[in-house]
């Protein structure tokens, strides 16, 4: 199926600077046909507000980064579906790339490099997806929707759903990489014991440790704090 435009499926809560930020910065894509559906999980500020008048879609959904990227993608009108999480830019030449590379390669999705926040952060992303194929969120994760569909969106594994996708989507075929670096920054707002804790989950998950499992501990560790 022919490809030519992306729904751009966007989670916030309590991030109404920084959306504003990157629905500016994102105007480009929405006047080259792409859309922007941003879902909000429960947001106690202004960013419904901020998303109404800047993007095509605004929705809501319960909280958690894979529930909001489902309930963006029932929304979407577009054939391939990117789910970009606040901390990371999106040009529209890095889109372009991706939708050429979707058309012309067969492939049925893929990721981008990332670079930042720092230059370790960046580095482990990209030895990561090369040993293993599986992609974090922060690196612009794309797909068909047809494959999407099929595997059933994101499943409910918190700390762990963009990983698991990814595991899915590997299964129906290699995914498309494009030359281009997305710059990922840091969120304020998040605590590093918050970061630093999903990073040991994402390892532990990599290293075959059970996916319910490591949820749990996520969930409760998150609930401590």
């Amino acid at each position: 199926m022919s490809v030519s435009c992306a729904s751009i499926i966007i989670p916030v809560t309590d991030q109404a600077a920084r959306l504003a930020e990157v629905l500016a910065g994102l105007q480009a894509l929405r006047r080259a046909g792409h859309e922007l559906l941003v879902v909000d999980g429960g947001s106690r500020d202004s960013s419904m507000s901020v998303a109404r008048r800047s993007a095509d879609r605004a929705v809501m959904s319960g909280r958690g980064q894979g529930l909001q990227f489902n309930a963006g993608a029932e929304y979407a009108s577009h054939e391939v579906l990117l789910f970009l999480p606040l901390e990371v830019d999106l040009a529209l030449e890095a889109l372009a790339l991706a939708m050429a590379m979707l058309q012309d390669s067969g492939a049925a999705w893929g990721y981008f490099r990332v670079a930042g926040p720092s230059w370790l952060q960046g580095l482990a992303a990209t030895l990561r997806s090369r040993l293993t194929q599986l992609a974090c969120a922060e690196q612009g994760l794309f797909v068909r929707r047809t494959l999407f569909e099929q595997v059933r969106g994101f499943d409910q594994y918190p700390g762990l759903e963009d990983l698991a996708f990814s595991r899915k989507l590997l299964k129906h075929g290699a995914p498309a990489r494009p030359a281009a670096v997305l710059r990922r920054r840091q969120l304020l707002g998040v605590p590093p014991t918050a970061q630093a804790l999903r990073r040991w989950l994402r390892l532990a998950y990599l290293f075959g440790a059970d996916v319910h499992q490591l949820s749990d501990r996520y969930l409760r560790q998150l609930e401590s704090t």
